[in-house]
């Protein structure tokens, strides 16, 4: 694995490129008339769902490799940072279908 302190960047900056993209599919906290349909959702916690385990496996690696550079830490703290926002939103898309009105 490449881990110099400009390819981590690289990953971290694609990383939040990808969750930026998927923030702007979710629907409004209150808004009931953009609330996605349930196939919508599906994809969406779907989405999420792939980019939390992307988030898990870029931690793994740097966490497993021999070769810890001295950014490391920092790197693997950045993306272990975005899970909760991450597992938040999966949580609010449920919520959201739950407490729509009748």
């Amino acid at each position: 694995m490449n881990n110099t302190p400009s390819s981590d960047i690289s990953a971290l900056s694609a990383m939040a490129s990808a969750f930026d993209a998927q923030r702007g599919k979710l629907p409004v906290a209150g808004n009931y008339r953009r609330l996605p349909g349930i196939v919508a959702v599906a994809r969406q916690i779907s989405e999420l769902g792939e980019l939390i385990t992307d988030l898990g496996n870029e931690v793994f690696l740097r966490a497993a490799a021999q070769d810890h550079e001295v950014h490391t830490a920092r790197v693997i703290a950045g993306f272990a940072a975005a899970a909760r926002p991450a597992g938040e939103a999966a949580s609010a898309l449920g919520r959201g279908l739950t407490s729509s009105p009748s």
